[in-house]
């Protein structure tokens, strides 16, 4: 009973976040509309990054609205909303990690370490392609990536459920 709860909680849960994903992109790729939320989003910057660290640990979806976030509140600079964005993502999967150590240490599994150096062999190219790309179009193709990232998991929220 407590899995269908749970399963039932969860769904909702990105259902809804998928629709505030698609929304936030949407005003995000609209400037005209966003600049009068966006005095109002500094001010309760504490309590976005209580809700997206909330929506995180309860469907793992924390990282669109944290890249959302991080392009909104650094006057369109991408190196600063990298930084943000990454920075955000390093405190997520550090919380997520201790709290696997304290409670499922003898589950963990190691097996596909390997995965970092996929990571680097990425990293190294893609460097490349950030250093010529402006601060407008990186926070248009953040907005972007959010928006259609909001829109599979809202498909996906009714093709699953």
């Amino acid at each position: 009973m407590l899995t269908i709860f749970s399963f039932i909680f969860v769904t909702g849960i990105k259902f809804y976040a998928s629709i505030i994903l698609i929304i936030s992109s949407l005003l995000v790729l609209n400037k005209n509309s966003f600049f009068s939320l966006r005095k109002n989003i500094l001010k309760y910057k504490k309590l976005i990054l209580i809700f997206i660290g909330s929506i995180h640990g309860l469907t793992n979806m924390g990282g669109g609205f944290l890249s959302i976030f991080s392009s909104l509140i650094n006057n369109e600079d991408k190196n600063l909303t990298r930084y943000l964005i990454s920075y955000g993502y390093l405190i997520m999967g550090l919380l997520q990690y201790f709290i696997l150590l304290l409670l499922e240490y003898k589950n963990l599994n190691f097996s596909k370490i390997y995965y970092i150096f996929l990571v680097l062999l990425i990293y190294f190219p893609s460097q490349n392609i950030f250093k010529r790309v402006n601060n407008f179009l990186f926070k248009k193709i953040i907005s972007i990536i959010t928006l259609l990232y909001g829109f599979i998991i809202l498909i996906l929220n009714f093709y699953f459920v």
